[in-house]
């Protein structure tokens, strides 16, 4: 259903942008719910574009300065210590992220017949 049997490339790479956007959401939720104080749109913001980096290092575990980048804004959202619940949703959009990316390359395969 998510890929079509392997014939599918849409379909997967939907789902990637979906998990990818769903855990943006929740990271950056998370981490403005643990705030304290008044928060600005300029706080607002830079949640997001930490939000958006740990998210995108989650799913792309492979890039090489992914390990780096992943530390620096899960200290800057969560401090130290991110907590069970925020450890447990990085290990579930990893998983996520390598089978829909598996899925890809499947589609790609199948459509160029590699």
């Amino acid at each position: 259903m998510v890929s079509n049997y392997g014939q599918s490339i849409g379909r997967p790479a939907l789902g990637l942008a979906g998990v990818f956007v769903g855990f943006l959401a929740v990271y950056a939720g998370s981490s403005l719910a643990a705030t304290k104080g008044e928060i600005t749109a300029s706080i607002v913001l830079s949640r997001l574009s930490e939000a958006f980096s740990f998210s995108l290092t989650n799913i792309l575990p492979f890039v090489a300065s992914a390990r780096a980048v992943r530390v620096d804004a899960s200290e800057a959202l969560f401090g130290l210590n991110p907590g069970f619940w925020i450890d447990l949703a990085s290990l579930t959009q990893g998983g996520l992220g390598f089978v829909l990316l598996f899925l890809i390359g499947l589609g790609l395969r199948n459509r160029f017949r590699i």
